[in-house]
C-alpha cells in the first residue's frame, strides 16, 4: 500500500510540474502582434469622438476602445506579461515639466473609413479632459503599451519588438519620434493632435 500511494504522490507530482511547464511554453509575446479589439465607445471623458476628430487632420474617430487590464480586454496572463516586459497601458507623468500631472493611456480607435488606429490618449490628471491624441494608423485595432526608460516615455507597438516611438515634448505638444532603426513606413503613418 505505501508503494502504491508513493507511486500515485509521485505521478501527481509530476503531471503538476508537466502542467505548468506545458503551460509556460505555450505562452508567448507573439500575442501582441496579432490582438485586436473592436472598438464601440463612441464618447470620451463625457465628450462625442466627433468633437476631438476634428482635431485631427484627415482623420475622422468614429469609436474608441481602451486597452487595460480593468476592463478585461487582457487576460491576466497577457497583463503580467505586459508588466514583467516594463510596459504600461496607463501611466501618470508631467512629461511636459508644467507642473501638472497628465494621464497617459492605451487605446484603440476605428475611423470614419473603417481602418483601424493604435491610439495613446493625453489626458489632464484630475478632470479627465483630451489635451492631445496620438495616432498610428494600423490594419487592425491593436495593442501598443508604455515603457519609460531612463526619463524617457516610448511607445511600443508590441511586446518584444523594436517598434518603438520616443513620445518627446517639443514646440508645445506631444511629438512621435520613431527610434531610428524603423523603417520609414511607420513615421509615414503618424499622425498628432495638435491640441
Amino acid at each position: 500500500m505505501k508503494t502504491l500511494t508513493f507511486t500515485l504522490s509521485l505521478v501527481l507530482f509530476f503531471m503538476l510540474t508537466m502542467t505548468r511547464y506545458v503551460h509556460g511554453e505555450v505562452f508567448d509575446p507573439s500575442w501582441s502582434l496579432d490582438f485586436a479589439l473592436e472598438p464601440l465607445a463612441t464618447h470620451i471623458a463625457g465628450e462625442p469622438l466627433a468633437k476631438l476628430s476634428a482635431k485631427i487632420s484627415d482623420v475622422e474617430l468614429t469609436h474608441i476602445e481602451s486597452i487595460n487590464c480593468q476592463n478585461r480586454s487582457l487576460s491576466l496572463q497577457q497583463c503580467q506579461q505586459i508588466e514583467a516586459s516594463g510596459g504600461q497601458l496607463e501611466m501618470f507623468v508631467d512629461a511636459n515639466k508644467d507642473g501638472e500631472y497628465e494621464r497617459w493611456s492605451i487605446a484603440v480607435g476605428k475611423t470614419k473609413t473603417g481602418e483601424y488606429a493604435k491610439l495613446l490618449l493625453i489626458q489632464q490628471a484630475t478632470t479627465g479632459q483630451v489635451l492631445q491624441i496620438l495616432l498610428v494608423e494600423s490594419a487592425i485595432a491593436g495593442f501598443s503599451a508604455l515603457y519609460f526608460h531612463q526619463g524617457e516615455i516610448m511607445w511600443g507597438m508590441c511586446l518584444s519588438c523594436d517598434v518603438l516611438a520616443d513620445v518627446v515634448w517639443d514646440q508645445g505638444k506631444y511629438q512621435v519620434r520613431w527610434q531610428k532603426n524603423l523603417s520609414t513606413q511607420w513615421q509615414d503613418e503618424v499622425i498628432v493632435d495638435n491640441r
